[in-house]
């Protein structure tokens, strides 16, 4: 069980519940989330990507008015470098941004291979 990992998805759940509730953030405008956990296995995340952006995801009843599957905006996610490469290579055709926590690799600031991947750390040649 990585507790590390669980602690890191309650907080992004606990900030779109936050923001969520707070009417003057984001207003007319609901975030909603999807949790997915691919084991730290390649062919896991690339298919729940892929599933995600195909639109082959399970269907949702939110409310009366609100029926279907919805959109999905970004992907946030993998942690590893080699996983966000192999991932960020297919979203990027469907022009689907992937936001990683800790993907490194300098190779990801090619806009040409990588047009829809942004991260929030800084990338290797810009760490010590």
């Amino acid at each position: 069980f990585d507790v590390l990992g669980f602690r890191q998805a309650q907080t992004m759940a606990f900030a779109i519940d936050e923001i969520n509730r707070n009417s003057n953030l984001l207003p007319n405008l609901t975030l909603g989330y999807s949790l997915y956990d691919n084991c730290i296995k390649l062919g896991i995340g690339f298919r729940a990507a892929l599933s995600l952006v195909s639109g082959q995801e399970e269907q949702f009843i939110l409310d009366e008015t609100c029926v279907g599957t919805p959109p999905v905006l970004g992907i946030v996610g993998d942690s590893i470098s080699t996983s966000s490469i192999a991932i960020s290579s297919v979203l990027g055709l469907y022009r689907v941004p992937m936001v990683s926590y800790f993907a490194t690799c300098s190779c990801l600031s090619d806009r040409q291979k990588f047009p829809s991947f942004f991260r929030t750390i800084p990338s290797d040649a810009f760490q010590v």
